[in-house]
């Protein structure tokens, strides 16, 4: 029979990691003051959307004092235990980074401010949506820790559809007000094409004044013939 302490403790941990989740928001939102200069009110449905996925996680729950996986052995949850205790905190500090790093720029709502930046830096280097990301890892936890995987699955597919709709509503205002991440990667890599390209017909102009017969592309100096 699996402890008890190790269904107790995982959850207890996954509990103060909601609050935790949730006072970021909180002190993230007093912060958040930018002059908003166009606003998305399809996203605010695509929150309670995300809601409703984290009060399914939650609702659909299994036995107290079971394993998550019913049909293995309960030894199974220590490992179960040790990716909440992951999942909790990486998701914790992915959220965190990602509210400090948009800064002003952070809203409920979907939404551009008059001086709006395209943020590609800190979390954002390595996932487009870390917030999203973090709140689907808080979901998980839960689910984990006092949910049922029926529930799990449930949920997944809501918090998809949900953020699905949050994410085209962001993606839509940044179109409007600036380039995409993807063309603006494209102008970034053919600005840098173009100036390899310039120096590389100046040191080919430059040789040919000196006496060397060589082409633009001839790597290194040395290996023109003069």
């Amino acid at each position: 029979m699996m402890p008890r302490w190790l269904y107790l403790w995982p959850l207890h941990f996954v509990e103060i990691g909601y609050i935790i989740f949730g006072a970021i928001f909180l002190l993230a939102r007093e912060r958040s003051h930018g002059k908003t200069k166009k606003a998305d009110r399809v996203s605010i449905v695509a929150i309670f959307i995300q809601a409703l996925a984290f009060a399914i996680a939650w609702t659909i729950a299994r036995k107290h004092f079971t394993p998550f996986l019913p049909m293995v052995d309960w030894r199974a949850q220590y490992l179960v235990a040790t990716l909440i205790v992951v999942l909790v905190i990486a998701s914790l500090i992915f959220v965190m980074a990602a509210v400090r790093t948009l800064g002003q720029q952070w809203s409920l709502q979907a939404r551009v401010l008059e001086h709006h930046e395209l943020v590609q830096r800190g979390p954002y280097r390595i996932v487009r949506h870390p917030i999203y990301t973090g709140m689907f890892g808080m979901l998980v936890a839960a689910s984990l820790a006092h949910g049922h995987w029926v529930g799990l699955l449930i949920a997944s597919l809501v918090y998809y559809f949900g953020t699905l709709i949050r994410v085209r509503a962001e993606e839509k205002l940044c179109a409007n007000n600036s380039a995409p991440p993807t063309k603006i990667r494209a102008q970034s890599a053919r600005l840098y094409s173009a100036d390899v390209a310039a120096a590389s017909w100046a040191a080919y102009a430059s040789r040919q004044r000196s006496g060397y017969k060589c082409s633009p592309t001839c790597q290194p100096p040395d290996a023109c013939a003069k």
